[in-house]
């Protein structure tokens, strides 16, 4: 069973089969409560319907920002962790080798070359953001090894300065401008991928991490830890008066990739008041 969370309709259905319950049944739990909201959660929920067992969950979707060439190569590529993206044919690789960039990956450490020359990373021109490169290359102890995909819980409009670092060019193209002092380097990634897109798709519960949470937490803390996400994002649709919605950033884990195949949904983000908003334009 999936957790799915492409629209507020399937996020009822995916409660109401985790619960065993009607829609009716969540609809009335939601709307009965909504002036309260600190009150709608998975616990007395639980209580509400007499459940004492949920369903089981495994597999969840996720939302991801990134500027691509069309929605062809988008399911055509899928969406990898930055050593896949880096070492292997694809339309940012491609870009990055007609600038002279190469890239390998060993002993989970990104080397490069430009020009067939080794680049010493601590030798490049640093201004206070350069260090972003050390962290993304897994270079030094302080890294974080920041290879994963990541990516939204819920499709909501986005407010443009949160997400703007996803926005136009890949992070990798940003850091490596301010690296080389060349702002080329990413705006010319913008002359060919000039859209923006929510990416949807479906992960394993197994190879996602919460933002905010310890990686080492159950699978089953997860599932009642999205379940209290998703309940509150169910009062914000449901609200008249719509605060905002608390969307969690989902990390999935640094090795996993996911496949063309595993995306069900893509989303053209239109910028709006300040906001990036989605525009469905291709389902699978």
């Amino acid at each position: 069973m999936i957790l799915n969370t492409l629209s507020k309709d399937d996020l009822y259905q995916s409660i109401a089969y985790i619960f065993n319950m009607d829609i009716e049944q969540i609809q009335h739990y939601i709307k009965e409560n909504i002036n309260n909201p600190r009150q709608i959660n998975l616990q007395n929920l639980k209580k509400f319907c007499n459940c004492h067992e949920l369903k089981t969950v495994d597999s969840i979707m996720i939302h991801h920002i990134a500027p691509r060439r069309d929605v062809d190569s988008i399911r055509k590529e899928g969406i990898s962790t930055l050593p896949q993206v880096l070492t292997t044919e694809n339309n940012l690789s491609k870009y990055l080798k007609g600038l002279g960039f190469k890239f390998t990956f060993k002993n989970n450490q990104i080397f490069m070359e430009r020009y067939n020359k080794k680049v010493d990373i601590h030798k490049l021109s640093w201004d206070c953001c350069d260090r972003m490169i050390l962290m993304r290359f897994g270079i030094g102890k302080a890294s974080t090894y920041d290879f994963n995909v990541n990516g939204y819980l819920f499709v909501s409009k986005f407010l443009k300065d949160y997400c703007r670092g996803w926005l136009g060019s890949p992070e990798i193209l940003k850091t490596l401008s301010i690296c080389y002092k060349d702002y080329d380097i990413a705006d010319g990634f913008v002359k060919n991928c000039k859209n923006n897109y929510l990416i949807s798709f479906k992960v394993p519960i197994t190879k996602i991490d919460i933002a905010n949470y310890d990686s080492k937490i159950s699978d089953s803390q997860k599932l009642e830890i999205l379940i209290d996400y998703t309940l509150q994002a169910l009062v914000y649709f449901e609200s008249k008066e719509k605060d905002k919605l608390d969307n969690p950033i989902i990390m999935l884990k640094r090795d996993y990739n996911v496949p063309g195949t595993d995306i069900k949904k893509i989303w053209q983000l239109k910028e709006e008041c300040g906001y990036m908003i989605p525009i469905s334009i291709d389902d699978k």
